[in-house]
């Protein structure tokens, strides 16, 4: 009978160190999970800022392009109009000249 009970005795202790060595590997596996749910979320916020940085970028190049074409719209535009008022300097030169000197 008392062997019985040394025995009982024993695995009750051996269920006790199982129950332990689980409960470890648990929190071991939980602080893990845990773990690795940051590196997670840490990718995927350096990811979306990537993202957001890279569309940032395009549409500050597609402005400029856009700027640039409104520019070189612009400047065509003055110098067709510098042009053609080039073209009339004389006959407005004859005419100022004209009133001056009051002929017709």
């Amino acid at each position: 009978m008392i062997d019985s009970l040394k025995r009982i005795k024993e695995a009750e202790k051996k269920a006790d160190e199982r129950i332990e060595e689980s409960k470890k590997e648990s929190r071991a596996m939980l602080s893990k999970s845990e773990s690795d749910a940051k590196d997670i979320i840490n990718k995927a916020s350096e990811s979306a800022q990537k993202k957001a940085v890279d569309m940032m970028n395009k549409a500050c190049s597609e402005a400029q392009a856009e700027a640039e074409k409104i520019i070189q719209d612009g400047l065509q535009g003055s110098k067709a109009v510098k042009d053609k008022a080039e073209q009339h300097v004389e006959a407005a030169a004859k005419v100022i000249v004209s009133q001056i000197t009051g002929e017709a």
